[in-house]
């Protein structure tokens, strides 16, 4: 086994005073999304940051009133990985690979080896918007020289390829890219990975991908195919371009629904709060949201952390036809959900513990697609409810939605 590891340091320290500032600002990192998110004393840690689109973190040494920055270009876990970012008062956390949200632990077989870094420790003075400015400046500049043609080693080519293309069926999708390709991406901890939006056309592309043999797959982040999944395998050559083409199924005939498949809980309450390990004693056991006259935003939350039953009450109309119910999970802890329709049990599962909710994750774990189906015999004409059970352990929310089959 054989880990490499590159440091690029810059230090410019001056004593000034800054004000805590509650800002978030949104940078373009090798590709990715990247936010700056400034921590306090008071608040202690977070672990709130999703690790794909934040590839600059920061914290303010209260005492000193200088930021400090941590530029990386390392994602691993996937692009709804998190983890911790910054830990008591002022340590900026900077490690290549942890359990924590449900990836497993490192299992590497001999003659394994991956370069984690080059790393940009970054300390700017000034007023906060110089500040941010400064960093915002920094990364652009760090970008442009990237790959980096001062490490010289074989694990770091420094020739590499592109790959893009268009997602089809939806207007917003996430493509994935990576080379561990005995993973899957969610779990991903051996190889490299890279991450992407689409923007509004569907157009996506990655620059200066390290060239080899990868998997290649993209998932809805709007709409309800919560199920849909489109993948491929692509091979990247120096100097070169490579197409792909995904294709993402939404369903018609819905009836109702809940949430956005975005594979986060980002519609429901509490969800936008910041991290903190009171979230999980709020929502109730027992809850009933009702089709029509309810709203997400405040009578679904992010999790249903509690054992006990939620519900959901609608109308429908027995017409002879089946319901596809999609349950999509955000997030689960060990949990055993049963789905009841009408009386009728159309859902046993039991999920793995990713460690997310009790840890205080507000809209993401592991993520599970669950497709149930209802028989005509059990629609009922009038009010239809569905109780979603849980006996053991917490589930968090992406969306839920009923389609006539």
């Amino acid at each position: 086994m054989r880990l490499i590891l590159c440091l690029l340091q810059f230090v410019l320290l001056t004593f000034v005073g800054l004000s805590p500032v509650d800002a978030a600002v949104t940078l373009t990192v090798d590709g990715l999304a990247a936010t700056i998110r400034n921590d306090y004393v008071e608040l202690n840690f977070k672990a709130d940051a999703t690790i794909s689109t934040v590839n600059v973190q920061g914290t303010n040494l209260a005492a000193s009133g200088v930021k400090s920055f941590y530029l990386d270009w390392n994602d691993s876990g996937g692009p709804l990985k998190q983890d911790l970012t910054v830990h008591q008062e002022c340590l900026v956390a900077n490690y290549f690979l942890s359990g924590h949200f449900g990836t497993p632990g490192l299992s590497a077989s001999p003659g394994w080896t991956h370069i984690y870094g080059p790393f940009l420790l970054y300390f700017p003075t000034g007023d906060d918007g110089s500040i941010i400015s400064a960093v915002q400046n920094q990364v652009a500049s760090e970008q442009s020289k990237w790959p980096y043609s001062f490490v010289n080693d074989a694990e770091y080519p420094t020739s590499r390829g592109k790959v893009s293309g268009n997602v089809s069926g939806q207007k917003s999708a996430t493509v994935v890219l990576w080379d561990s390709t005995g993973e899957e991406f969610a779990l991903q901890e051996l190889g490299y990975l890279y991450s992407t939006q689409t923007d509004s056309t569907g157009y996506y592309a990655f620059d200066k991908v390290r060239p080899g043999n990868y998997r290649i797959a993209a998932y809805p982040t709007a709409g309800l195919g919560s199920d849909s999944l489109d993948e491929s395998t692509v091979t990247v050559e120096a100097g070169a371009t490579q197409h792909v083409g995904f294709t993402l199924a939404e369903p018609d005939n819905i009836l109702w629904s809940l949430g956005e498949a975005n594979r986060l809980s980002s519609e429901f309450k509490y969800s936008d709060q910041p991290r903190n390990y009171q979230w999980e004693w709020v929502p109730p056991a027992e809850n009933t949201f009702t089709i029509g006259s309810s709203d997400p935003r405040e009578d679904w939350y992010y999790a249903q952390s509690q054992t006990g039953s939620w519900y959901i009450k609608y109308q429908d109309t027995a017409d002879g036809s089946a319901r596809t119910l999609r349950v999509a999970i955000a997030a689960s802890s060990k949990s055993h959900l049963q789905v009841i329709v009408n009386g009728h049990r159309v859902g046993d599962t039991y999920f793995d513990n990713d460690q997310s909710i009790y840890r205080s994750a507000m809209q993401s774990g592991r993520y599970t697609s669950n497709v149930y189906t209802v028989s005509s015999a059990q629609v009922v004409s009038g009010e239809n409810t569905i109780e979603f059970h849980i006996s053991i352990g917490q589930v968090m929310y992406d969306t839920i939605s009923m389609q006539r089959s």
